[in-house]
């Protein structure tokens, strides 16, 4: 879309999926670094604030690592005068949340809302795709599994899983659109599935026959605390069951009405299982 985009990454032994062929600048700094994030800001005019820790193993370390690097972060959008500060939330996000995750988002988004650093917060269902941590988890439980997968509950909660090709056009338009300033948008795809429909579009798509056997959630974070070691796990992460301890819905009509997105249906985008194997 014409944009210079300068990526700020933390430290890892890892490397970086950054696109090919794409001119990106890339900052290396870690999260409690005031002075090399404050740099890393120098002549940026808009921040996209997508990092998260939600995925680490104590919700303790967690909660206080979002927190700590949401204040730097914001102070220094401040300070350069950014344009735009755009954060990407969940939905359910609440600061008296009983779940580590969507606590953590209510308080990085009180956070934001007390700053005067000019806003918009996108509060977001469940993203799938490639190297996703929604549909891959699910996906790897279900091979690890011998013959068997375990719902919590009965697999009734409502979700509305949103394409990463979606969210990503959804933030590029939100960018520049003067109608986003200052606003607090919940978006998600365009159907309502249960989790039970969910994991039975992921069996089929794998070619695997599975039979589905409810088992109480109290129960399910038991076995998944006990196996999270484990590098794959038969049980889901502890963070997909806190997600899924409610309905996580919206608006049907948020993305074509607001930013004329038609947004891409569960069951056609789920190629990418199959060479994940």
């Amino acid at each position: 879309m014409g944009h210079s985009v300068r990526v700020l990454l933390r430290p890892s032994p890892l490397t970086p999926l950054l696109p090919e062929k794409v001119p990106v600048e890339v900052v290396i700094c870690a999260p409690s670094d005031e002075r090399g994030i404050q740099s890393a800001l120098k002549g940026v005019s808009h921040v996209i604030h997508l990092a998260s820790a939600e995925h680490s193993e104590s919700p303790e370390i967690f909660l206080s690592q979002e927190k700590a690097f949401a204040e730097i972060l914001v102070q220094a959008a401040l300070r350069s005068r950014v344009e735009r500060f755009i954060y990407l939330s969940h939905l359910g996000a609440d600061r008296l949340s009983a779940f580590p995750a969507l606590q953590a988002k209510g308080w990085v988004e009180k956070i934001i809302l007390q700053s005067e650093v000019p806003y918009t917060i996108v509060r977001s269902a469940l993203v799938f795709g490639a190297g996703d941590h929604f549909t891959l988890p699910v996906a790897t439980a279900m091979r690890k599994s011998p013959s068997v997968f375990f719902l919590p509950g009965e697999g009734r909660v409502s979700l509305q899983p949103l394409w990463i090709g979606d969210l990503v056009m959804a933030l590029s338009l939100l960018l520049d659109d003067p109608r986003a300033e200052n606003q607090v948008f919940s978006i998600g795809g365009p159907e309502y599935l249960t989790f039970y429909e969910v994991c039975r579009s992921i069996r089929d798509v794998l070619g695997l026959r599975r039979v589905f056997i409810s088992l109480s959630p109290g129960l399910l974070r038991f076995f998944s605390r006990k196996y999270s070691t484990r590098r794959q796990s038969m049980f889901l992460p502890l963070y997909l069951l806190d997600y899924l301890a409610a309905d996580r819905i919206t608006s049907l009509d948020t993305l074509p009405r607001f930013l004329g997105i038609m947004p891409e249906r569960f069951t056609h985008r789920l190629h990418y299982l199959k060479a994940a194997g």
